[in-house]
């Protein structure tokens, strides 16, 4: 029974972090982040700032490097 909670807890947390980085991918893609090669501004930053934070607690949630794959 404590397998089957824990499983399902670690599904959730894998899903929730998918879900709020691809919230963050698309964001910088319809600001068009990639494109830019500089004058950020305010909102740029946090947008960067939240995708670097979901990709990394994507990372942490799965449990491996994504970016070694």
């Amino acid at each position: 029974m404590k397998r089957a909670k824990l499983e399902n807890e670690i599904k959730l947390g894998v899903g929730q972090s998918l879900l709020e980085y691809n919230f963050w991918r698309t964001q910088a893609i319809d600001a068009k982040l990639l494109e830019k090669n500089s004058q950020y501004d305010e909102i740029d930053i946090k947008i960067m700032r939240n995708l670097n934070k979901s990709y990394y607690n994507l990372e942490l949630a799965v449990g491996v490097e994504l970016d070694s794959y």
